[in-house]
């Protein structure tokens, strides 16, 4: 028994080291270098809207929540330890941001309202925090997900400008959109 629940744990612990952002609903995907940057600018990749519950139930669309001049998408979910571990540099540049124009919306991909409430009460998060409850699958396979965390910084028309960006590219994408046409 011990050695199956080991290999139960190497097994997570290799899941979630190895979860990665697949393609974005999109026949540009290959347009990406290893930034994850669109390299052809006359090629546009619009984020595919959403409308799901706040944790008070209430339905958000994306263009009710969204930024002035950027949106961060963060995928994530209570039980995913990295995800929970960037949260800190997250609020981070939540607050250097969020009087320029930035906006972060977080979707989570949890099964269990419960967990998913738990969590955003515990990392109390200042950004809007959404799910589907019952249906994180569908999220995924909305948005191409091979598992969380997973990122998308969109400019103020959605258009994707980073896919699964690390922190210091997206706070040099977003430094970029809000001090863009002042």
């Amino acid at each position: 028994m011990k050695f199956f629940k080991l290999a139960a744990v190497v097994l997570l612990v290799f899941n979630i080291a190895t979860f990665r952002v697949h393609a974005v609903e999109s026949v540009h995907a290959h347009k990406y270098n290893t930034n994850r940057l669109l390299c052809d600018s006359t090629k546009t990749t619009i984020f595919s809207a959403f409308e799901y519950a706040d944790t008070a139930g209430r339905k958000q669309t994306l263009n009710s929540i969204k930024g002035k001049k950027a949106t961060l998408v963060v995928f994530w979910a209570s039980w995913c330890f990295p995800c929970r571990k960037e949260i800190p540099a997250l609020k981070e540049l939540y607050s250097k941001y969020k009087d320029k124009g930035l906006s972060i919306v977080s979707i989570s991909v949890d099964e269990k309202v419960s967990a998913w409430k738990k969590a955003v009460s515990q990392e109390k998060m200042p950004w809007v925090n959404l799910a589907d409850p019952g249906k994180a699958a569908g999220i995924s396979t909305k948005y191409n997900l091979s598992g969380v965390p997973a990122m998308f910084l969109l400019d103020a028309d959605n258009n994707i400008l980073l896919t699964d960006p690390d922190l210091a590219a997206a706070e040099a994408s977003i430094n970029q959109q809000v001090n863009a046409n002042k």
